[in-house]
């Protein structure tokens, strides 16, 4: 019974589409969304994760594939593994918050050039440094099969030819009760 007790995850993810840029093209605009991460303190050393999310899908006009977004996120670290490393006589951080702006530009077709820019209160569980400023920078590439091999009757074609509005999840309860 214990068990599947600290076996349990709880995971909320939702984003809604506050402003649509272009009625031709619906998924171009403005979006809101946030995130909610949790497991028992006894089984993961990153016990909760809150994130909020702003983001616009085409900010510009003439870049209708790129994304720029602002990102606020604090973690939780476990108590009873921080208190321990602190008995041990380390220096812990007991939490972290960040924020981070970034920009996704489409290069080509499936070729995207991430750049970021952040700030982390807190970036190690132990030991305790100091904050950092991070630019990050990432390309990431994109293959796609040939339609011709995809039957056209497949469930996951209808689902993902529509353009949500609203986006929404949740994981189901992992706890068996």
């Amino acid at each position: 019974m214990e068990l599947r007790h600290q076996l349990c995850q709880s995971d909320v993810l939702m984003d809604y589409q506050l402003l649509k840029a272009n009625l031709e093209h619906p998924n171009q605009g403005l979006y809101f969304g946030g995130s909610f991460m949790t497991v028992p303190q006894s089984v993961n050393v990153y016990a909760r994760y809150f994130e909020a999310r702003l983001y616009k899908e085409a900010p510009f006009r003439s870049r209708p594939a790129d994304l720029l977004s602002v990102v606020a996120s604090r973690s939780a670290y476990s108590k009873s593994h921080t208190d321990s490393l602190t008995a041990q006589g380390k220096t812990v951080w007991r939490d972290s918050t960040a924020l981070t702006a970034s920009y996704s530009m489409r290069v080509s077709a499936g070729n995207y050039l991430d750049v970021g820019l952040g700030y982390v209160h807190g970036p190690a569980v132990t030991p305790k440094v100091s904050n950092p400023l991070k630019l990050t920078a990432s390309w990431t590439a994109f293959f796609q099969r040939s339609r011709v091999s995809v039957p056209k009757s497949r469930p996951a074609d209808r689902i993902l030819s529509g353009t949500p509005f609203t986006r929404a999840h949740r994981a189901p309860d992992r706890c068996d009760r």
